[in-house]
C-alpha cells in the first residue's frame, strides 16, 4: 500500500461503551432465541410419554432446533454448566430421533402396503411387525431420556445460567 491509499482508508472510531454492549446484546439474543425453543420443545414431553407420533415429531424438531441455538450461543455463557445443559438436549434428539426414524419407516411401509394387490401385501408385514418391536423397545431410551431431562431441571438450570 501507498502512503496515499492508507491515507484514504475510513478511520474507524471506537467507542468504548459499543465493546461491552456487543456481548451483552448477543446474549440477550440467545435468551430471546432460546427460551422459546427450550419451552416449546419440554412443552411435548407428556405426548411423548404417551407414544404420541406428533408429540414425538415436534419435540424432535424442537430439539434440532434448541441444539443448532445452543451451538451457536456457547460463546455467551459459562462453559460447564452451558456443556451440562446441551448435553441433556444433546441425549434427548439423539432418543427421540431413533424413535422418529423407525415411526417413520413404519408409517410409509404401511402405506406402500396399502397400495399393493392384498395377494402381495403380507410380504410387507412382517417387516411393518419387526419395525413396531424395535419402536417399542426404543421407548425405554426416549422415557430414560425424558427423565433424565426432568430431573436435570432444564429450565430451572437455564434460567440461573442466565444471571451467571
Amino acid at each position: 500500500m501507498t502512503e496515499e491509499s492508507v491515507q484514504a482508508l475510513p478511520t474507524v472510531v471506537e467507542e468504548p461503551h459499543a465493546q461491552l454492549e456487543a456481548p451483552d446484546l448477543l446474549r440477550t439474543y440467545a435468551v430471546q432465541t432460546l427460551t422459546p425453543r427450550l419451552t416449546k420443545m419440554l412443552s411435548f414431553a407428556e405426548g411423548v410419554h404417551q407414544e404420541d407420533m406428533e408429540a414425538i415429531r415436534q419435540m424432535r424438531v424442537w430439539s434440532r432446533r434448541s441444539r443448532a441455538a445452543l451451538d451457536i450461543f456457547g460463546v455467551c455463557f459459562a462453559e460447564k454448566p452451558y456443556t451440562a445443559l446441551a448435553k441433556e438436549v444433546k441425549a434427548v434428539t439423539r432418543a427421540l430421533g431413533t424413535a422418529r426414524d423407525l415411526d417413520v419407516m413404519g408409517g410409509r411401509l404401511a402405506v406402500m402396503q396399502g397400495e399393493l394387490p392384498p395377494e402381495q401385501q403380507s410380504g410387507l408385514a412382517y417387516a411393518i411387525e419387526t419395525l413396531l418391536e424395535q419402536r417399542q423397545q426404543a421407548q425405554p431410551a426416549v422415557i430414560q431420556a425424558l427423565e433424565h431431562l426432568t430431573q436435570f431441571d432444564l429450565m430451572s438450570r437455564w434460567k440461573a445460567l442466565q444471571v451467571l
